[in-house]
């Protein structure tokens, strides 16, 4: 079968043309590609984390928002206590910023049954076929890309706090990385296996974390564990329809108010200086929903504001209920198959928490120790909830047909990446590469307008007038990853993120 892909890694990319170019169809793809980016993408992605996808099944017209992001611990627990965390420092390139991990930080996982329930209910070929690429790569281990050298040195002090990690993560650029143990688990291609060792049997290696009171998971935990299926939220823009993530999650809201906005505004016929000056203005007056009378002060483009009000009545709705705001280590992939069917899944392990599945080779997510992911409070939402994120896996549908596949990793700038992509394919009129890759920007929670290289100076100049401008000198992961493809089988990999597009003819 013809298909495109575009993802993380370009051993993630192979993995799902592998599938495609055996006949198999989108979702073989991507559960093979999410196998594989277990192995290729291990500071950003496993098994042991959460995630969503979104599904077209062209022939029967269906669309399938699949999650399986993670839910707080703690179920059966009679006195919850929160339990320690450990605070560990990371140098970024600009900045230290601070993350809890250890086992109090591990929420349930779900990466594992997600991608089985999308193999059980939406794939044709067998699963030792669409895991053999992710076991050839742990067998053959894998070369320690740039990008990855990057994430493994800055968090190296959370990836090598177990001595199974100190064993696998002291590599860098150029060497290979291998991970027996997780090799180990996947041999025998037996889902069910895998799903009692995990699920059923979950428990055991938290057991004694459990009695000394430093973790709140439990057997229940694992037991009750449940994939979801919902309706996808649609959003219309222009003479498209986009498909992302509904609540409880909010990333699609998000996205919602934004497009919603810019759809009163004739974004083609303006200059560059002009279009810039919108986004920015967009961007501060999202920002000032946490107020209760958003201020026109400094606007300079009148947004309707009962778009607004309704965008953070819903958001404070869904803030009643979960915890999360954000995930900082994700990653994506973008399949689209020739016969109209396409996934986007994003997934994460948010920064890790350090912490292996027993003798799985699993690294744990740290989703329960991440502070700007609980503005509530660590601990702060009841036992066996669903964890909300700002994860928009997204479809874009012309005329009843996918156009478009895309999403992003990049913690709070995904609400800004995605939508300048978006902007520049259907508004500006940009091939896929160059509307990836254009120059973005991201208004902060502090009002700082950080801008990528590539803008003209004088826009720069205009834009200083109004904003704290912080220019950068390199495109950096932090304005995200767009991996996306569309229906012509065109696509592209963000080089941010070390993207990769490929496409079987």
């Amino acid at each position: 079968m013809k298909g495109a892909v575009a993802s993380g890694h370009p051993l993630t990319s192979d993995a799902a043309c592998e599938m495609l170019s055996k006949g198999g169809n989108a979702f073989d793809a991507v559960v093979a590609a999410g196998f594989a980016s277990a192995v290729t993408e291990p500071t950003l992605t496993g098994l042991g984390g959460g995630g969503f996808m979104v599904c077209h099944k062209h022939k029967t017209r269906q669309d399938i928002v699949i999650d399986f992001f993670v839910n707080t611990p703690g179920v059966g627990c009679r006195n919850i206590t929160p339990p320690q965390l450990i605070p560990v420092d990371i140098r970024f390139r600009s900045t230290i910023q601070r993350f809890y991990t250890g086992i109090g930080s591990v929420a349930v996982p779900g990466t594992l049954r997600g991608l089985i329930h999308c193999y059980k209910n939406f794939c044709t070929m067998d699963i030792g076929d669409i895991i053999r690429p992710a076991l050839e790569y742990l067998e053959k281990g894998v070369e320690v890309t740039e990008t990855m050298a990057y994430l493994l040195n800055i968090l190296r002090p959370i990836l090598t706090s177990e001595a199974y990690g100190r064993e696998i993560f002291n590599v860098g650029k150029g060497d290979i990385l291998y991970n027996p143990l997780l090799r180990e688990f996947l041999n025998g291609s037996n889902p069910e296996q895998w799903l009692r060792r995990l699920y059923r049997f979950g428990h055991q290696p938290f057991l004694e974390h459990m009695n000394r009171g430093e973790c709140l998971l439990t057997e229940n935990d694992f037991r009750k564990y449940r994939v979801i299926e919902r309706r996808p939220l649609i959003i219309r823009y222009r003479d498209y329809e986009i498909m992302t993530n509904p609540p409880p999650s909010f990333g699609g809201i998000l996205l919602k108010l934004s497009l919603s906005l810019l759809n009163e505004y004739e974004i083609s016929g303006m200059s560059d200086e002009e279009y810039r000056h919108l986004l920015a203005s967009l961007m501060e007056s999202t920002l000032e929903m946490k107020k209760d009378s958003p201020s026109d002060e400094k606007e300079r483009f009148p947004f309707n504001r009962d778009i607004i009000m309704s965008a953070k009545r819903e958001l404070d709705r869904i803030f009643r209920g979960v915890s999360s705001i954000s995930t900082r280590g994700t990653t994506h992939i973008s399949i689209l198959d020739s016969d109209g069917n396409a996934a986007s899944m994003t997934a994460s392990n948010g920064s890790n928490s350090g912490c292996f599945f027993g003798d799985t080779g699993i690294m744990l997510n740290n989703m329960m120790g991440e502070d700007d992911l609980h503005p509530c409070g660590f601990y702060s939402l009841s036992p066996g909830r669903r964890v909300s994120s700002m994860m928009s896996p997204s479809l874009i549908r012309e005329n009843g047909n996918i156009f478009g596949v895309m999403g992003s990793g990049g913690s709070k700038r995904i609400r800004t990446a995605i939508p300048q992509v978006i902007i520049n394919l259907l508004d500006r009129g940009m091939d896929v590469r160059d509307a990836v890759e254009a120059p973005r920007l991201h208004l902060d929670e502090a009002g700082i307008l950080q801008v990528e290289p590539g803008i003209d100076k004088d826009t720069i100049d205009s834009l200083n007038e109004h904003y704290d401008v912080n220019q950068w000198q390199y495109k950096d992961m932090y304005f995200g990853g767009v991996h996306t493809v569309l229906n012509d089988l065109t696509g592209h990999g963000d080089s941010r993120r070390g993207g990769c597009f490929m496409k079987v003819h």
